[in-house]
Protein backbone atom coordinates (compact mmCIF):
# COMPACT_ATOMS: atom_id res chain seq x y z
CA UNK A 1 0.00 0.00 0.00
CA UNK A 2 1.47 3.57 -0.69
CA UNK A 3 1.06 6.21 1.42
CA UNK A 4 -0.78 9.37 0.02
CA UNK A 5 1.09 12.03 -1.25
CA UNK A 6 -0.75 14.15 1.28
CA UNK A 7 0.38 12.36 4.12
CA UNK A 8 3.85 12.27 3.12
CA UNK A 9 4.14 15.79 2.46
CA UNK A 10 2.57 16.44 5.86
CA UNK A 11 5.26 14.02 7.70
CA UNK A 12 8.10 15.95 5.77
CA UNK A 13 6.79 19.57 6.78
CA UNK A 14 6.14 18.26 10.08
CA UNK A 15 10.07 16.94 10.83
CA UNK A 16 11.61 20.39 8.94
CA UNK A 17 9.25 22.52 11.46
CA UNK A 18 10.01 20.67 14.41
CA UNK A 19 12.93 22.57 14.98
CA UNK A 20 11.74 25.73 14.46
CA UNK A 21 10.46 26.34 17.61
CA UNK A 22 12.19 29.06 20.31
CA UNK A 23 15.39 28.50 21.16
CA UNK A 24 16.16 26.80 24.10
CA UNK A 25 18.06 28.67 26.69
CA UNK A 26 21.04 26.60 25.93
CA UNK A 27 21.02 27.03 22.33
CA UNK A 28 20.69 30.96 22.55
CA UNK A 29 23.85 30.38 24.76
CA UNK A 30 25.80 28.37 21.83
CA UNK A 31 24.55 30.43 18.96
CA UNK A 32 25.64 33.69 21.11
CA UNK A 33 29.33 32.21 22.35
CA UNK A 34 29.44 31.36 18.09
CA UNK A 35 28.33 34.97 17.13
CA UNK A 36 31.47 36.00 19.61
CA UNK A 37 34.23 34.45 17.87
CA UNK A 38 36.86 36.97 19.59
CA UNK A 39 35.53 35.73 23.12
CA UNK A 40 38.10 35.25 26.24
CA UNK A 41 38.12 31.21 26.47
CA UNK A 42 37.14 31.63 30.41
CA UNK A 43 34.07 33.47 29.42
CA UNK A 44 32.98 31.22 27.07
CA UNK A 45 33.11 28.19 29.63
CA UNK A 46 31.29 30.62 31.97
CA UNK A 47 28.02 31.06 29.59
CA UNK A 48 28.27 27.13 28.91
CA UNK A 49 27.50 26.85 32.66
CA UNK A 50 25.46 30.10 33.25
CA UNK A 51 27.85 31.47 35.51
CA UNK A 52 29.13 35.09 36.12
CA UNK A 53 32.45 36.18 36.23
CA UNK A 54 34.76 39.58 36.27
CA UNK A 55 35.30 40.62 32.99
CA UNK A 56 32.15 40.12 31.57
CA UNK A 57 29.88 42.51 29.04
CA UNK A 58 26.83 43.82 30.05
CA UNK A 59 25.33 41.50 27.03
CA UNK A 60 27.77 38.22 28.35
CA UNK A 61 25.45 38.60 31.89
CA UNK A 62 22.40 38.70 30.20
CA UNK A 63 22.34 36.21 28.13
CA UNK A 64 23.42 34.09 31.50
CA UNK A 65 20.93 35.01 33.67
CA UNK A 66 18.16 37.09 31.11
CA UNK A 67 16.83 40.45 32.45
CA UNK A 68 18.33 41.45 35.70
CA UNK A 69 15.56 41.92 38.98
CA UNK A 70 16.46 45.88 39.10
CA UNK A 71 19.33 47.76 38.20
CA UNK A 72 20.63 50.43 40.13
CA UNK A 73 22.33 53.55 38.98
CA UNK A 74 25.95 53.17 41.15
CA UNK A 75 28.21 56.18 39.40
CA UNK A 76 28.39 57.72 36.58
CA UNK A 77 30.05 54.97 34.34
CA UNK A 78 28.80 52.14 36.84
CA UNK A 79 25.75 49.99 37.95
CA UNK A 80 24.42 47.41 39.75
CA UNK A 81 22.35 45.08 38.81
CA UNK A 82 20.00 42.89 41.12
CA UNK A 83 19.19 39.28 40.53
CA UNK A 84 16.69 37.36 42.46
CA UNK A 85 17.20 33.44 41.85
CA UNK A 86 15.23 30.53 43.08
CA UNK A 87 17.49 27.28 44.39
CA UNK A 88 16.58 24.12 43.76
CA UNK A 89 17.92 20.63 45.00
CA UNK A 90 17.76 18.88 48.37
CA UNK A 91 17.88 21.31 51.55
CA UNK A 92 17.11 24.34 49.68
CA UNK A 93 13.75 24.28 48.43
CA UNK A 94 12.04 27.16 48.17
CA UNK A 95 14.81 29.36 48.23
CA UNK A 96 15.70 32.70 46.89
CA UNK A 97 18.95 34.25 46.74
CA UNK A 98 19.85 37.56 45.64
CA UNK A 99 22.79 38.57 43.79
CA UNK A 100 24.54 42.05 43.06
CA UNK A 101 26.37 42.33 39.40
CA UNK A 102 28.49 45.73 39.58
CA UNK A 103 29.46 46.48 35.92
CA UNK A 104 32.51 49.38 35.58
CA UNK A 105 32.55 50.77 31.90
CA UNK A 106 30.13 47.87 30.87
CA UNK A 107 32.29 45.20 32.38
CA UNK A 108 31.49 42.90 35.51
CA UNK A 109 33.96 44.19 38.46
CA UNK A 110 32.41 42.61 41.11
CA UNK A 111 29.73 39.68 41.53
CA UNK A 112 28.73 38.44 45.21
CA UNK A 113 25.18 37.12 46.70
CA UNK A 114 23.64 39.67 48.90
CA UNK A 115 20.77 37.93 50.72
CA UNK A 116 19.19 34.40 50.92
CA UNK A 117 15.80 33.91 51.92
CA UNK A 118 12.93 31.23 52.54
CA UNK A 119 9.67 31.41 50.29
Amino acid sequence: MRPSLGLLAAAVIAGALAGCGPPTDQRRRIEYIVMHPNMPEEVKKAIRKKAIIRGMTKADVRICWGRPHRIEKVGEKSEAWIYRRKVYGVGWQGHVRTYRVVFIDDRVATFLEIARSRR
